[in-house]
């Protein structure tokens, strides 16, 4: 996985979050929960979503002097939603949880504020290409540090 391309331990981030396999499955409401505490206690994944966008943001950042979206764009895109799913697939493996009780519980979430559900709501609108590049063109004005 790409994740697992990046050097993130996926066991580990799952044991340091107190998320092992012997743990019972959790309900749908306790899954988002569980996400988010997954995600705070593995910095190497909001880290691998950080450093995804450092490296790909420019690319996007002449995307509004024209109409026409290069292949790139949509390269880009696709990469980053295997980098999202390689997470995601991690963390529900280790809860025993399908990728719909996953979509179902960030639907729930959706309008919190939390800070790590912003890169993995592209998930709930995996079409929205359009959504996705705006905000890259967006990062790509913004200092490497701020995002």
């Amino acid at each position: 996985s790409r994740a697992a391309q990046r050097g993130l331990p996926i066991g580990a981030c799952a044991m340091a979050a107190g998320l092992a396999e012997e743990h019972p499955p959790v309900s749908e409401g306790d899954l988002a929960a569980n996400f988010l505490e997954y995600v705070r206690r593995c910095p190497p994944v909001m880290q691998s979503v950080k450093d995804f966008i450092a490296e790909h943001a420019s690319a996007f950042a002449t995307l509004g002097e024209s109409d026409e979206h290069r292949l790139e764009y949509t390269t880009i895109h696709a990469e980053f939603l295997k980098l999202l799913e390689g997470h995601v697939d991690a963390f529900l493996q280790h809860q025993g949880a399908s990728e719909d009780d996953f979509i179902d519980a960030l639907r729930r979430v959706k309008a919190g504020d939390a800070e790590e559900w912003l890169p993995f709501q592209v998930m709930l609108e995996r079409t929205d290409y359009h959504g996705f590049a705006k905000r890259m063109q967006e990062l790509a004005a913004m200092e490497p540090n701020s995002y």
